[in-house]
């Protein structure tokens, strides 16, 4: 089955060193948050995906947590991982009397905490639209607070984030190029970054390219129609009396624009003898409009 865009830039985010504790407990803490569904006593993520147990185990292990066994179920290869909720704690992530998930806001005072937060929260729940389709990312949570804390700390770090409530869940989501291309800096995703600017780079070429090709095609369709009006004028001079007090000049380039009825004006011109500017041909062929408007 090939992979989405999504889950190739999750299989990055999965395999990025884990460079601080703090770090390392931001990631782990959104993870918590973002993936969460509460039993008595753990904290379960649950996921199709074993690039996601992997990594929480390697966070668990950098913020010196105990190693938790991870269930798979063999129908669906689901990776369900429980974390014991004094394990949450630690990393401030809490659960109130009424169930809730609250979080330490303290553990994401920095930028590169704010990172490492946003980071986990993708891994865990987020979504984005591959580069040549549109540009869209969401984050998804069942915690309201957390979608806000997400758009904020987005925001503190320049990235204008809005949300919505979509069924049961509550969405963080950007959907503009310049905001999806910062995400990806943000959460260090920098192979899916470069394919997302190299897109961008393509789909601007041919952007131009098309602009280009159908403001020509216009040009042509234009200059072809008024090549088309001017030969009915001119032939309705030929078969008047006014054809012959036609100075040379004019007559000149009324049989030349018959002859030659998809040139352009300045073509007109240099085919004229001696040639003449784009300029003057125009002022001729309105003299020849003007005339032909006397005969109505």
């Amino acid at each position: 089955m090939e992979k989405t865009f999504s889950s190739e830039v999750k299989d990055e985010l999965c395999l990025l060193n884990i460079k601080t504790l703090q770090a390392a407990a931001a990631e782990l803490a959104a993870m918590l948050i973002f993936g969460e569904n509460t039993d008595t006593d753990n904290i379960v993520i649950k996921s199709g995906r074993a690039e996601n147990a992997a990594r929480i185990q390697a966070l668990l292990k950098k913020t010196g947590g105990q190693r938790i066994a991870i269930d798979v179920s063999e129908r669906k290869n689901i990776y369900t991982v429980k974390i014991p909720k004094n394990a949450a704690e630690n990393l401030g992530v809490y659960i109130t009397e009424q169930g809730d998930i609250e979080l330490d806001e303290e553990i994401i005072e920095n930028e590169n905490e704010k990172r490492a937060f946003l980071r986990g929260a993708f891994i865990v729940s987020g979504t984005i639209t591959p580069p040549e389709k549109n540009y869209s990312c969401e984050l998804f949570t069942m915690n309201e607070n957390m979608a806000y804390i997400a758009a904020e700390i987005l925001e503190s770090l320049g990235v204008k984030a809005n949300t919505v409530k979509r069924k049961e869940y509550f969405v963080t989501y950007l959907n503009d190029c310049e905001s999806v291309t910062a995400f990806l800096g943000i959460i260090g995703a920098q192979t899916a970054l470069l394919h997302l600017m190299t897109t961008q780079v393509e789909k601007d070429y041919r952007n131009q390219t098309n602009r280009i090709f159908n403001c020509r095609v216009a040009n042509i369709d234009k200059m072809i129609k008024a090549a088309a009006g001017q030969c009915a004028v001119i032939e309705r001079l030929m078969a008047s009396q006014k054809w012959e007090e036609l100075t040379p000049q004019l007559r000149a380039l009324a049989e030349l624009r018959m002859e030659n009825k998809e040139s352009s004006l300045a073509e007109l011109g240099e085919k004229m003898s001696p040639p003449i500017s784009k300029s003057a041909v125009n002022r001729r062929m309105s003299r020849l409009l003007e005339l032909a408007k006397k005969l109505d």
